[in-house]
């Protein structure tokens, strides 16, 4: 029996200015937003472009959100890892910096994240 995602949230906060910044996989909190996009492989400017034939991403809203977070330094921004309705990872920005990241997962789903968290 599989449980539901709402079951198991895991929630990892770090401060921007401590000493030893908490890192999320390949991601470390306090790295700049330009920072978490190249480590992400995410160009802003070809999300941006209107030539996307692929409909299973809303390329018009993504824009709008990562290009807001670009010009205030400040918003959230959610990565579907999978199916559209799994594991969703919540990256918060605070001062054009990651501030928070918030990953709802399945219970059967927990071992590989904290796997994936861990690594480097």
């Amino acid at each position: 029996m599989k449980t539901p995602i709402s079951a198991v949230c895991l929630f990892l906060t770090c401060g921007l200015y401590a000493q030893t910044p908490t890192t999320i996989g390949p991601h470390r909190m306090g790295e700049t937003f330009d920072q978490w996009l190249s480590i992400n492989s995410l160009d802003l400017a070809d999300i941006c472009q209107k030539h996307h034939q692929d409909k299973k991403v809303d390329y018009k809203a993504v824009c709008k959100t990562l290009s807001g977070i670009r010009d205030t330094g400040a918003g959230v921004f959610t990565i579907v890892m999978g199916d559209i309705s799994s594991q969703p990872f919540s990256w918060r920005f605070v001062d054009g910096k990651a501030a928070q990241v918030t990953a709802r997962l399945d219970i059967a789903e927990l071992a590989q994240q904290v796997q994936f968290l861990n690594s480097r």
